[in-house]
């Protein structure tokens, strides 16, 4: 049945009504559709949503809506008090001793408590709040290789419609009950977005232009391998999967990260005109809130360390702080005023002094929270909490009761789909992976070609290939063969790809987008086609050209390796599911696998394994299929025929063979080998199934660092004084500079009057002690009753329970607005849990000033300045003459004299009374912050050891273009057809411009205007592309190598070694980019200046430590990858949004070290997305670029952005600038393409024939030509640290980072102690069983296995380290640190003593369990040619890595190696009878000279020890091996002679031989690996 609707306007249908089937109408209908129900070019969706709700009003019907309450609600969680050391070996293995004895078995989930919290009055167990309420996450979590149409469409297909469908079918029937004629745009757009489609979804395409994603709807949201989408449009796309669905209340986490201004009140205006008209509760969290994006909500719900500070309209803020004693001065934000004006670092520039009367004194979150509570808004939202909800009035539609918006049939047909779309765009890994099968099943071809049939020898040929047949194939990556060392790699590659995309999942089941099965199961299956296309060809290709019984036997040979393979699918997505982590399934796979291998009854014959593996025999699947096999093949026709070579037995050849190998000649075994292996698989199913379904997403340690809890415990202080004591070996530690509790919890008692009266911490006093913040003697014992604060802060891994938000009650309250906004809603305590309730009509704002754990150095403790009262009340420091001043003697001395008075600090006589200009009193009232950052600059300057030349860079007709994407729109790309950018997508356009020194240039424009290409392009960071123009250094060509020494740059991505501390960074940096005619003292001294400098001297001692996870927090990361730049004391600075993810007051903090290293001399240029006035105005000039790479602005901003505005304001058509507006976000919307094409100019041309473009072109001019006397940059002059100075200092930082890396360490010392003890539990005393034939392959079957085994383990372990290693090494490396054989060498050179150790623990497991020969010679061999192995294996990791891209094509390199590896080692198939074409191969192999080596090392001594061979021939051990496995020609005095260079006879004379070979084999691994560091750069700029 088809669904009809008529959309109206002749521009559709060329005149009258066009009626189109709603099942068939495809893309260009609907955007037809939006053309003429959203005809705004802003983007505006008020006039449609006033059109939808009117003619829902009309027939007297309501949209549903919500209202949740909450009601002393408090969110705990147990946590870890530790400071922010990363884990190291001896700390972890503590730790875990711990655990395994039951002392520490700490619970970390949250729980949250409250008295009420319900929606609609019901409570959250009577409906689904996962598809009521929408959650926004501020994590970016998205399958990069699906666009964005298609990431919404999925989103829209599971969360359909909800209850859109029902109110539109009751609009419509009461609409022809009262014969109302509707608007057909409008009942066209509600009947498409009623009705789920499986695709072509209207809603999708109403949500990709309310969010801007039109230009890149069909553009891959992108992977770090895959080039997609912008970081501020993937931040879109998280939230527009959430609002395609049927939402009636949204919480939105931080959602304008990465966007302009602009975009973020586009966004937000959507949003509220939503939350008005649709009546859904809405609470956004933003980072950076704008005055114009703030003055769009309602409600505040402001928040402090867990305390709400306030929850009220937003017009009603300012006047409650105004009662407490604090304003928000001219100019600045009331969302900057509201986050700083909680902290203890901040608070003291709001307090207005002159009104008040009396001092400052700082109010804690609790005190605020208490005058909050005493506040008509408290007494407003109190009595509306007091009245029970009415429920009458409640639509049962606004709660959702179903579980998932759509049939599960449906949603599985969805996940198919979206599997099949994964695929489909991975093809090229389907292909490499199909390629190597047949690669591989090609080379086994050929080594086994036409084997004959006439002994039990030739048997066992056969039973090799069948052998190597079974090892299952790799489950999804490509591979080369399936092959038992391949099946490793594929186990791994399989697990990484799964666990990849299980963030993805995790968040959608949570979200109740599908079941966990409906993931499973396509996941599974979908991988099926790809196992039966890779057993065919294998089997096709290895099958006949071996020459297997030519009977219709073929098909169960062809059966059996297509199940095991989608067997060994099921196990390694069964691994990734439960193990959940990269790490964790490696080990547990390899462990699998040992097994699996081991246990077949080919390395070990059944008869030999010990009676506690036998179970694992007969439970392993794939001895099951080895079986089979040999069975299918031994009793076919050709092997029923006596066995030429033993005459006297009566047995058939091919029965001989099974017997020979201990298995069963009955043919119902192959039947029973189906059977087990279907069974299993159903097994195997059903619990990856399962554990899909009922797992979660791993749970990480909740952290609390001693100065957050220390903070946090304060603001539950409602009355604070001064105390100015201070232990400097605590300040030195980086501890909290907070009140030190005595043994019974009780705070020191309070100071005297005259100090606590003071308005300031003094931070200038003589000595410079730092004066600290402590609780006072009111209050102070029922704050912390509780006894929570009387835990030690400095002790490590102390548990502590804390409340992150006790005792919070919430409403939203009826306003004319609705659109609310929550900023700083998450913490690590816990804070993620909160929820804000909303009235139908209205949502709250609110506003973290500092959450629980996240900001714990942000602030810190650290002590405001001396500030005075200025003439307009506002604070700023006594006798500050301006920004970049600096206190003189006269106001210091007053300084002094009144806070050793008591006195309230104000002007005194001695203040400075010159007059100050226009530019210096705006800058002391609207950015005090800077002024402070300056004084430390100037001082700074003065006192340094290191003084730097200063440089300018100036720059004319940049440009730059990129190859052009095969989907791009020629039309509207700038594709030039002639020059040097020919045919190419031109992104940069003509520019001019020069960066001076002790000048601060902003870098802004619109998202994709090319801020960060110009700046890449500047600094030669660009890897790819055509670059033109002239670019010049004090008028000099720029030489890159020369300029990389004196620039400094500042990425938006704060890559750093996680396991490094600040000071180390910053020492290590110094080392290797200062001159070497510094010395270590001067060096010292400078890092210590730096730190001062960019504020993180408190902090030298705390660890880096993982994003998210551990160590600092964003913006002290962001002041780390300054300081790290700063400290090789460049001349030119640049920095690419160092303000992106941060808070505005953290951005403010960071703003704070980049203009002090402005005022120090250097040059500075940033780009910056979302200034505040603040921030925006302590820029000096700005270059501003439009879509496209072109300039429209390039100049001084002036006083108060004044010189900018009045440009803009005289261009025609241009809006003036309202009174409140920041001149950044108006600037921005302004001159955004859409107000571009409105008024029908283009900015850039009024740009070049403006005044001011000849004026700075006349500048630029200037800084092109060489001044007198200079001269270019020469390296050979900047004294670079030399190759050993270099080295020297990656190993030490290696050894540094390897002891705190316990995860890689660990994870390598368990798989070697699990393999060690599982080799010598398998083949438990059999070292010493050299008496028959069977007895010495044993032997070489656990020396070739645990050769293998533990290598390849230490080779894909190095993988994931050495692939974090070199994204440090790319940044390091550009900066000029160091050259790549430095770094190369030391990363191969710090292996060594962990290798040894290695070595020596599995030998002294296995070598004495499997009990090899007993004495110290053999057993010294034994270790040494075993240390070499793993040597090698562990080089060849990480050259892989080096050679390519990311660590699962690493992988797949290293499968392919590991395939020849173990087919042609000289032990599957002995040398001599390998053909003569695939010999050579065998002779490079280094495994098989490994093996080599280890079997001299255990029966190359045993010369006088005879066994007797298979053909029934007496033979000393060393004779039979060099037969067997080595002998050409003829032999000589008992010794095997080979062609010439070939190896000899397995005697103990080519012991040295061996090692020198092995040597080779180490140096040419880790010569590969330098190289392909030098040569090959994946990091694509």
């Amino acid at each position: 049945m088809s669904i009809n609707m008529a959309i109206g306007g002749g521009a559709l249908a060329g005149g009258g009504v066009q009626v189109v089937d709603l099942h068939t109408m495809d893309r260009p209908t609907q955007r037809k559709l939006m053309e003429r129900v959203l005809p705004s070019g802003e983007g505006d969706n008020l006039p449609l949503l006033q059109r939808v709700a009117a003619r829902v009003e009309r027939v007297g019907l309501q949209q549903p809506h919500l209202e949740v309450r909450y009601r002393d609600l408090s969110v705990l969680s147990r946590m870890v008090v530790a400071d922010r050391a990363l884990p190291t070996l001896r700390k972890v293995v503590k730790q875990k001793t711990e655990t395994l004895a039951g002392a520490n078995r700490k619970q970390t989930s949250l729980k949250v408590r409250a008295q009420e919290l319900t929606y609609n009055g019901r409570l959250l167990k009577d409906f689904v709040v996962e598809r009521t309420a929408a959650y926004v996450s501020q994590t970016d979590l998205h399958y990069g290789e699906l666009t964005v149409h298609e990431t919404f469409e999925f989103s829209a297909r599971c969360q359909s419609t909800g209850y859109k469908r029902d109110l539109v079918r009751e609009v419509e029937e009461r609409e022809q009950q009262a014969g109302i004629v509707p608007d057909p745009e409008v009942a066209a757009y509600m009947t498409a977005t009623s009705h789920a489609r499986r695709h072509h979804n209207l809603i999708v395409e109403v949500i990709v232009k309310l969010l801007g994603l039109d230009v890149c709807a069909d553009t891959v949201v992108g992977t770090p391998m895959l080039r997609g989408i912008s970081g501020g449009q993937k931040k879109r796309v998280t939230s527009g999967e959430m609002l395609v669905g049927p939402i009636r209340a949204l919480f939105a986490d931080e959602i304008s990260t990465g966007l302009d201004s602009n975009t973020t009140y586009q966004i937000m205006r959507a949003l509220r005109n939503f939350t008005h008209v649709m009546k859904i509760a809405c609470v956004v969290g933003l980072l950076q809130p704008q005055p114009e994006a703030f003055e769009l909500f309602d409600d505040c719900i402001l928040l402090s360390n867990g305390k709400v500070c306030y929850h009220g309209p937003v017009e009603a803020v300012l006047p409650f702080f105004e009662g407490l004693g604090f304003a928000c001065p001219p100019r600045r934000g009331i969302a900057d005023f509201l986050q700083e004006v909680t902290t203890p670092s901040d608070q003291y520039k709001y307090w207005d002094g002159q009104r008040t009367g009396r001092p400052w004194r700082f109010q804690s979150a609790a005190a605020i929270q208490t005058s909050f509570k005493k506040s008509p808004q408290w007494a407003a939202l109190a009595a509306t909490l007091a009245q029970p909800f009415d429920a009458s009035q409640a639509s049962p539609a606004a709660l959702t009761t179903t579980k998932y918006g759509q049939r599960r049939r449906e949603l599985l047909r969805a996940n198919f789909w979206r599997t099949l779309v994964l695929q489909r765009r991975n093809i090229i890994f389907a292909v490499i992976r199909t390629s190597q099968v047949t690669l591989m099943a090609f080379v086994v071809s050929t080594v086994f070609w036409r084997e004959d049939k006439q002994s039990v020898e030739s048997g066992n040929l056969f039973f090799g290939v069948l052998f190597f047949d079974t090892d299952p194939p790799r489950p999804v990556l490509p591979a080369a063969a399936d092959s038992v060392l391949y099946m490793l790699l594929g186990a791994i590659s399989e697990q990484h790809l799964l666990v990849d995309r299980l963030g993805v999942f995790f968040k959608q089941r949570d979200m109740r987008f599908y079941p966990g099965w409906c993931f499973a199961i396509p996941t599974f299956i979908m991988r099926v086609p790809w196992s039966l296309l890779e057993a065919t060809i294998w089997s096709a290709l290895v099958y006949w050209i071996v020459g297997f019984s030519p009977t219709v036997r073929f098909l169960m040979f062809w059966g059996s390796l297509f199940l095991i393979n989608i067997w060994s699918v099921g196990l390694f997505q069964l691994i990734a599911a439960v193990c959940r982590d990269d790490t964790i399934a490696t080990s547990v796979g390899s462990l699998f696998l040992l097994l699996f291998i081991n246990l077949t009854g080919f390395v070990l014959n059944k008869s030999d394994i010990p009676p506690w593996w036998i179970w694992a025999y007969w439970a392993n699947p794939f001895a099951w299929v080895t079986r089979a096999l040999a069975i299918n093949e031994f009793t076919a026709g050709q092997w029923m025929k006596p066995d030429p070579s033993n005459p006297s037995t009566t047995l058939p050849l091919g029965i001989e063979v099974l017997v020979f190998r201990g298995f069963p000649t009955e043919y119902w075994w192959c039947w029973a080998s189906i059977g087990f292996i279907l069974a299993t698989l159903a097994v195997i199913i059903g619990l990856f199934v399962a554990a899909m379904t009922f797992l979660g997403a791993p749970k990480q340690r909740r952290v609390i660092t001693p100065e957050a809890l220390q903070e946090f415990e304060l603001s539950r202080v409602e009355s604070v004084t001064l105390q100015t004591s201070l232990d400097q070996d605590a300040a030195e530690r980086g501890a909290a500079a907070w009140p030190a509790f005595d043994s019974a919890g009780a705070p020191p008692a309070p100071l005297t009057a005259a100090t606590a009266g003071s308005t300031v911490p003094p931070s200038s006093l003589a000595g410079g002690t730092t004066p600290r913040l402590s609780p006072g003697s009111e209050g102070a014992a029922g704050a912390r009753g509780s006894g929570e604060a009387q835990l030690p802060p400095t002790a490590a891994a102390s548990a502590a329970t804390h409340p992150a938000l006790p005792s919070g009650n919430g409403i939203a309250h009826q306003g004319p607005l609705q659109g609310p906004l929550a900023a700083g809603l998450t913490g690590d305590a816990g804070t993620a849990g909160f929820s804000a309730a909303a009235h139908p009509v209205s949502g709250p704002l609110a506003m973290g000033a500092a959450s629980v754990a996240g900001a714990a150095g942000t602030a810190g403790p650290y002590p405001p300045p001396a500030v005075a009262a200025d003439g307009d009340g506002m604070s700023r420091p006594p006798g500050e003459p301006g920004p970049r001043g600096v206190l003189g003697e006269p106001d210091r001395s007053a300084f002094a004299a009144a806070y050793g008075a008591g006195l309230p600090i104000g002007r005194t006589d001695s203040a400075s009374t010159e007059p100050r200009s226009p530019r210096r009193a705006f800058l002391e009232r609207a950015s005090q912050r800077i002024s402070q950052a300056s004084q430390r600059a100037s001082q700074y300057a003065a006192r340094t050891a290191l003084p730097f030349a200063t440089a300018a860079l100036s720059f004319r007709n940049v440009e730059y273009s990129v190859p052009l994407p095969p989907d791009a729109d020629r039309e509207r790309a700038d594709v030039p057809g002639d020059g040097p950018h020919a045919g190419q997508l031109r992104l940069l356009k003509g520019i001019d411009g020069v960066f001076r020194p002790g000048v601060l240039t902003a870098l802004m424009g619109a998202s994709g205007a090319g801020k960060s290409t110009l700046m890449d392009v500047l600094a030669g960071r660009k890897t790819a592309g055509v670059i033109t123009g002239d670019v010049r250094l004090q008028g000099h060509p720029v030489e890159q190598r020369a300029f990389s020494r004196i620039m400094g740059y500042v990425e938006q991505t704060d890559i750093h070694l996680a396991q490094a501390t600040v000071v180390e960074a910053l020492a290590f940096s110094a080392r290797l980019r200062l001159p070497t005619t510094v010395d270590a003292a001067t060096r010292r001294s400078f890092v210590e200046e730096i730190l001062a400098l960019v504020e993180l001297s408190r902090l030298r001692h705390a660890y880096v430590g993982v994003p998210g996870v551990s160590g600092l927090s964003v913006e002290q990361r962001k002041r780390l990858t300054l300081a790290v730049e700063l400290v090789a004391n460049p001349s030119i600075v640049f920095m690419d949004e160092p303000t992106s993810g941060l808070d505005a007051r953290a951005a403010g903090v960071v703003m704070d070290a980049v203009r002090a290293t402005v005022d120090t001399g250097r040059t500075v240029a940033c780009t910056i997305h979302q200034p505040s006035v603040d921030i925006f105005e302590a820029f000096d000039e700005l270059l501003l670029l439009k879509p496209g790479g072109a300039v429209i602005y390039f100049g001084p901003m002036g006083d108060g952005s004044q010189r900018l505005i009045d440009y803009f304001q005289g261009i025609e058509g241009v809006r003036p600038i309202r009174q409140h507006d920041n001149p950044a976000n108006w600037m921005l919307e302004v001159t955004n393409p859409g107000a571009e094409e409105a008024m029908g100019i283009d900015f850039a041309a009024v740009y070049s024939s403006s005044g001011l473009a000849k004026e700075m072109s006349m500048l630029v001019a200037q800084h092109q030509e060489p001044r007198a006397g200079t001269e270019p940059p020469n390296l050979s002059a900047l004294s670079v640290p030399g190759f050993g100075a270099q080295f020297g200092a990656n190993l030490r930082r290696n050894f540094t980072t390897y002891n705190r890396a316990p995860e890689y360490n660990l994870t390598r010392a368990a798989i070697t102690i699990l393999v060690g003890f599982a080799f010598g539990t398998m083949f438990w005393r059999l070292g010493d069983n050299r008496q028959s034939v069977a007895g010495v392959l044993n032997i070489m079957g656990v020396l070739f296995s645990s050769t293998l085994f533990v290598g390849i383990s230490n080779c894909l372990s190095i993988q994931h380290l050495a692939y974090a290693q070199r994204s440090v090494y790319y940044r390091e490396h550009a900066a000029g640190m160091y050259k790549s054989l430095p770094f190369g060498l030391a990363q191969l050179v710090v292996e060594a003593p962990y290798l040894v150790v290695q070595a020596m623990v599995y030998s002294n497991i296995v070598y004495w369990m499997v009990w090899f020969a007993r004495d110290a010679g053999s057993f010294f061999w034994f270790f040494f040619m075993f240390l070499l192995t793993l040597t090698y294996f562990t080089f060849l990791g990480i050259a892989a890595v080096n050679l390519t891209p990311s660590v699962p094509l690493a992988n797949i390199l290293s499968s392919l190696q590991f395939g020849f590896y173990n087919l042609l080692s000289g032990f599957l198939i002995p040398i001599p009878q390998i053909p003569g074409y695939w010999v050579w191969v065998a002779w490079i192999n280094p495994v098989m000279w490994s093996i080599y080596g280890l079997v001299i090392t255990q029966l190359g001594p045993f010369g006088n020890e005879s066994i007797t061979d298979l053909e029934g021939n007496t033979k000393s051990i060393p004779q039979f091996l060099s037969d067997r496995f080595q002998a050409r020609g003829h032999r000589q005095e008992g010794r095997a002679a080979g062609p010439a260079g070939a190896p000899g006879p397995y005697e103990t004379y080519m012991t040295g031989p061996i090692v020198a070979i092995l040597c080779a084999y180490i140096a040419s691994f880790g010569l590969l690996a330098v190289t392909a560091l030098r040569f090959l750069n994946y990091q694509k700029r």
